[in-house]
């Protein structure tokens, strides 16, 4: 199959916006208060857990336990760790450079369901992950193997979904880190991957292929990528993200796998557009999967099923723009469509992931 870029024309356009400067936002109501004892730990993430309805939040080593009414039930120190940006990320191989004791900085957090794991990466040995069991709210260990960039500067989204391996999957896109000596560790993540959720391996991994997408080796230091958001909804994973287009002006885009695409050759992407009244809000700043109201499905004759996006645009103004999920999958159905049948100005791509040519007529299509 291809991968596939596409054109403006096929751009998702926006079902609904608002500007946020109209929305009148109402006050929440205070239902618990917790204060870090310690001044040196910041919080960082939270995940609900729909199992047993427990928050989790992740702070500068720790990770805290907080029950149904919000009440601290326990907590758990990581770290501070031994590590050095010039060592092995692997802690029993020798290295000429001293380990010094670092704080563990949680970037993600994120709840297995099947095992009843909970996994938290942040930019130590590489970027690699620490697992702790929720059964029992006790530490599993680090797994040592390179995820998310080692640099905390450099964007990355990460989410666990269905996939090739009937327990799951854990999709992680991630932008390109030049930190540290180590190359070859460097390029363990990589642009899109989709990896195990045991020892957070590359999923398929054989002679010819891997569930993993790389940036052109030439670009992979030049051509930035800001990931945001990404979630899983209906046989695809979903990435969201913003790079510069073919102008060299600021764009989001959209990014598509096959959750049973061994070797990610489904991955398409296209152009995520919101404009009010004429303005164009090009930066994306989240993305969410939710359900629209029935009065507005109703009234705008849609599936309920939708995206939230909310935007800035150049002057600082915002937007929340709106995209009905069925609408979406049709604008990537039309870029493979469009592709395959020779039509419209669809070329094959991205020109970061790989040479760029006109689409040409599949026999048979």
């Amino acid at each position: 199959m291809f991968v596939l870029a596409n054109k403006k024309s096929c751009s998702i356009q926006f079902l609904l916006c608002a500007f946020l400067s109209n929305i009148q936002f109402v006050s929440p109501s205070v239902s618990a208060v917790f204060t870090e004892r310690s001044d040196d730990v910041e919080l960082y993430r939270f995940v609900y857990d729909a199992s047993t309805r427990n928050i989790y939040v992740a702070a500068t080593g720790k990770i805290y336990s907080f029950s149904t009414a919000l009440k601290e039930e326990s907590s758990l120190d990581l770290g501070p760790f031994p590590d050095n940006i010039n060592c092995p990320y692997k802690v029993n191989e020798a290295c000429g450079t001293q380990r010094t004791l670092t704080n563990f900085v949680p970037r993600t957090l994120l709840i297995d369901n099947q095992t009843r794991v909970l996994i938290t990466c942040s930019t130590l040995y590489y970027g690699s992950c620490f697992k702790v069991n929720l059964n029992n709210f006790s530490p599993i260990g680090y797994v040592y193997k390179p995820v998310i960039p080692n640099d905390e500067k450099k964007s990355f989204v990460a989410f666990v979904g269905p996939g090739i391996n009937p327990e799951g999957v854990l999709y992680v896109g991630a932008s390109y880190s030049t930190k540290g000596d180590y190359a070859d560790y460097r390029n363990l993540v990589g642009f899109v991957s989709v990896r195990n959720l045991s020892l957070l391996e590359i999923a398929r991994q054989e002679k010819d292929f891997a569930s993993r997408i790389d940036v052109l080796a030439n670009m992979r230091e030049t051509f930035h990528v800001d990931f945001v958001s990404g979630f899983s909804y209906n046989g695809y994973a979903y990435f969201f993200a913003m790079h510069l287009d073919a102008k060299s002006v600021l764009a989001s885009y959209a990014l598509r796998i096959c959750e049973k695409d061994k070797t990610l050759q489904s991955f398409t992407e296209i152009s995520l557009e919101c404009t009010v009244a004429g303005s164009r809000f090009s930066t994306l700043r989240d993305m969410t999967l939710g359900k629209l109201g029935r009065r507005l499905t109703d009234a705008l004759s849609v599936d309920p099923d939708a995206m939230f996006g909310a935007f800035t645009g150049a002057a600082g103004d915002a937007a929340v723009c709106v995209y009905s999920m069925k609408k979406v999958e049709e604008a990537f159905e039309k870029a493979v469509r469009d592709c395959f049948s020779g039509s419209g100005p669809t070329s094959t791509g991205p020109s970061y992931i790989t040479g760029p040519r006109p689409c040409t007529k599949t026999v048979n299509f």
